[in-house]
């Protein structure tokens, strides 16, 4: 709530800025900051998820969430370059100060009534507990697993998707239509399977949602690096979208699912580097092979080698979820934390107490056979 609070502060200050100066150092001040209250703000919402979905329909929230994110740029984008062209930069500003003030809107009447986090009083300094989320892989397994699967997945799609789709269509010639014709197709499968999600993912079998769907999406990947015509580049891609909108969400899930009492905000915040972190990551190692094997050869056999090696490391998603799903849940409380002690159950009202309380005692029936004792206790 604070994180988007000051966002809604510096996107107002950005418009104003933008506005009054032409200078780009201010907007790249604005972005840094802008991007790091984002990184606050999104591992806080998978944890208000979490608390919202009981855990039988966490995997059909999921879905649900995946279907407003992946909507939101689909009607966004335009909008944005429409309003770049009419009213220029200033103007895309204030609107997207109004959409984080609606969402802040929305936010606060979700949690109203939730209880708050209880103030630390003392432990590990802020820069120690900074570790929490890679500690928490390391001691459990199966989030250590599927923190692994999800990071394969995003490091291996953002790349093709992003540079060498719009390399691919200029190398062969088929213009930039094919860029917005294949990614459109993509979202329309994307979006019919998580809303099909939404609505059964509890019925379907995590295996076919992790193992399968994901073995699926990368041979999907691989797939769509060689086809010969935009036509059926876009048919892949739709059927990659397919896959991706039923794993995607999936996985996520059995990672909320994994993650042990009390602990989920470190471990959303480290599930963060594979989704929000993964993608400079791989632009930036992928464009460098790329051109490692462009220098070797040709520009077709480096984008299209490359790609194909990004398919090859998607592979590793769906066997990373497979062993993940072998392993122990391990849904256990952290272990330097012990839980609070249970209180001690009342002890046995001694036959005295029961004859004033219960006219029906009687001395020497079933209920007085215990004798009275300070220190006794039910079991």
């Amino acid at each position: 709530m604070r994180a988007t609070s000051t966002r809604v502060a510096v996107l107002a200050a950005g418009a104003l800025i933008t506005a009054t100066t032409e200078t780009l150092w201010p907007l790249i001040a604005i972005a840094v900051v802008e991007g790091s209250l984002l990184g606050l703000t999104g591992p806080a919402s998978g944890v208000l998820l979490v608390r919202l979905a009981p855990d039988e329909h966490l995997g059909r929230a999921n879905s649900l969430f995946s279907m407003v994110l992946r909507l939101a740029p689909i009607a966004g984008s335009p909008l944005g370059a429409w309003l770049v062209v009419v009213g220029g930069l200033p103007s895309v500003m204030v609107l997207a100060a109004v959409g984080c003030a609606v969402w802040l809107v929305c936010a606060a009447h979700v949690t109203h009534g939730m209880p708050r986090p209880e103030a630390r009083t003392s432990g590990p300094s802020v820069l120690r507990r900074s570790g929490d989320g890679f500690r928490l892989l390391a001691a459990h397994p199966r989030l250590l697993w599927m923190f692994v699967a999800c990071f394969c997945l995003d490091l291996a799609f953002a790349w093709p998707a992003e540079v060498a789709l719009p390399l691919q269509a200029s190398a062969k010639g088929w213009g930039v239509g094919t860029v917005a014709l294949v990614l459109a197709a993509f979202s329309v499968g994307a979006l019919a399977s998580a809303a099909a999600g939404s609505a059964l993912a509890h019925r379907i079998p995590v295996f076919l949602k992790l193992v399968v769907t994901g073995t699926g999406l990368a041979a999907g990947m691989a797939a769509m690096a060689l086809m010969p015509s935009p036509l059926t580049l876009a048919g892949v891609a739709c059927a990659v979208g397919l896959f991706s909108g039923l794993n995607g969400p999936a996985l996520v899930t059995a990672y909320q699912q994994a993650v042990p009492e009390g602990r989920m905000g470190a471990a959303m915040s480290i599930l963060s580097l594979a989704t929000i972190g993964a993608a400079p990551v791989s632009l930036a190692l992928f464009s460098a092979v790329s051109l490692a094997l462009f220098s070797a050869v040709s520009l077709h056999l480096g984008v299209t080698g490359t790609w194909l090696l990004c398919a090859a490391l998607a592979f590793l998603s769906p066997l990373a979820a497979a062993v993940g799903l072998r392993a122990p849940a391990g849904k256990t409380a952290h272990p330097g934390r012990r839980s609070p002690p249970r209180p001690s159950p009342p002890p046995l009202p001694c036959e005295a107490d029961m004859t004033a309380t219960d006219p029906r005692h009687r001395p020497g029936s079933p209920a007085s056979a215990t004798p009275c004792s300070p220190t006794r206790s039910r079991p």
